[in-house]
């Protein structure tokens, strides 16, 4: 009969391990590493705690750490396509976009419906200016999540520095869909409804983007100069459109001019 475990006899290890996990969401690096840390000296071929933890190292910016962790787990796990996933990233972060791009193939052909590696292959392609190959790839990581807006907006764009700015208008608008609170998709697609001449769509994107994101400085610059350039003053935008700009809002497009 197998022996059931009472209070206190869970094993510890994992007891970090949760805690590491849990940390690290919360962008406590450092605390994370440490957790991981003793669930490695208790475990150490708990190949999940090196990659969670390269993903700390990763992400407080120590790359050449993560990288090590990453290469124990597939060392470890050699399937595992998380674990060269997020390696990709680490290399492609090190502007070593060849290793990268290796890793997100090994990834893919491991699990050819793998969204989330096809759309970081695909930003790597972007970002040497294969955009053609960038959109195949952002199109596969949609083939296979369908609700998935990172990909949409790297989709949308890609169409836009293409000039397809309708093509990339529908992507923000998908990527907006599958998460309302993206403040990045109603910025641009307020810059494509800016070079289509749809400015009052302009107005309108940018604001929303500043409502879900106070401090979003790109964002404010377009408001400004969309407003100013097609509007006198803030009682003929309201004579215009009917509506009232909200205090915050109205205080930023008529501050003066510096």
């Amino acid at each position: 009969m197998k022996k059931r475990l009472r209070s206190g006899e869970n094993r510890l290890d994992l007891d970090y391990f949760v805690r590491g996990n849990v940390l690290l969401v919360t962008g406590k690096y450092d605390s994370a590493i440490q957790a991981l840390d003793k669930t490695l000296a208790l475990n150490p071929s708990h190949v999940l705690a090196y990659m969670i933890r390269g993903i700390a190292y990763r992400d407080k910016g120590d790359i050449d750490r993560a990288i090590e962790d990453f290469n124990t787990a597939i060392a470890r796990k050699c399937d595992d396509v998380e674990a060269y996933r997020n390696r990709g990233i680490a290399y492609h972060r090190k502007a070593e976009v060849d290793r990268a791009i290796e890793d997100f193939n090994t990834a893919i052909e491991l699990k050819p419906t793998f969204s989330y590696a096809y759309n970081n292959r695909g930003l790597v392609y972007w970002e040497k200016g294969d955009v053609d190959r960038a959109i195949e790839d952002f199109n596969e990581a949609i083939k296979h999540r369908g609700d998935f807006a990172e990909a949409y907006i790297n989709r949308g764009t890609a169409y836009y520095e293409q000039g397809a700015l309708m093509r990339a208008i529908k992507d923000f608008t998908k990527a907006i869909k599958y998460r309302t609170d993206f403040a990045e998709a109603y910025y641009y697609r307020g810059n494509a409804y800016r070079d289509k001449g749809y400015y009052e769509f302009a107005i309108e994107n940018y604001m929303k983007a500043i409502r879900l994101k106070p401090d979003f400085a790109e964002a404010k610059a377009e408001l400004i100069a969309e407003f100013r350039k097609h509007y006198e003053s803030l009682a003929e935008y309201e004579q215009e459109t009917g509506e009232s700009l909200p205090q915050d809002i109205a205080a930023l497009v008529t501050q003066p001019q510096s």
